[in-house]
């Protein structure tokens, strides 16, 4: 890692560091940390495991996910935008992410935790009028909101842009 570097280009250094794989029997495509990641990288990784209202989580296939989808969004567009637009963008894109039943109630199923989630989401947003996987996907979506911050919060601590 360089002293200047930029947060879009130290998230692409750390989403180059993240690979898909098979951990489990199951055969399900996994993000995945490389063997040996410098102690930087693993500090974000831990950082957004450890950060948010659930009080911290073990390491967590959904976080990892989260983890990826963020740096690519800040490699992406963050040569171009501030925090408070990259937040924004990363806002909408997420809003089209992650819309079959199945990934929202596997990422619900996955740690007894993410329950929460989805009833703070509901209680903020009022949720008389979603139906119950709008309800599941709202309480993902504050999870993976929670992780970006946590990202690019890490990225700004490590460049000579925070």
């Amino acid at each position: 890692m360089e002293d200047t570097a930029t947060i879009h280009g130290l998230a692409g250094e750390a989403f180059a560091l993240l690979k898909r794989g098979d951990r489990e029997a199951d055969g399900i495509g996994r993000v995945l940390v490389t063997d040996s990641p410098p102690e930087w990288m693993r500090d974000l990784c831990w950082a957004a495991h450890q950060d948010g209202s659930d009080g911290g989580m073990m390491p967590d296939d959904w976080r990892y996910e989260f983890i990826g989808d963020a740096l690519n969004h800040i490699e992406e567009h963050g040569d171009e935008q501030d925090a408070d637009d990259l937040r924004d963008s990363y806002h909408e894109w997420f809003d089209g992410a992650y819309v079959y039943t199945n990934q929202r109630t596997a990422w619900l199923a996955s740690n007894a935790g993410r329950g929460e989630y989805v009833d703070d989401a509901v209680a903020e947003f009022g949720g008389g009028e979603f139906d119950t996987t709008t309800r599941i996907y709202l309480g993902m979506e504050a999870e993976a909101m929670e992780v970006f911050a946590s990202v690019l919060r890490s990225l700004e601590e490590l460049t000579d842009e925070g």
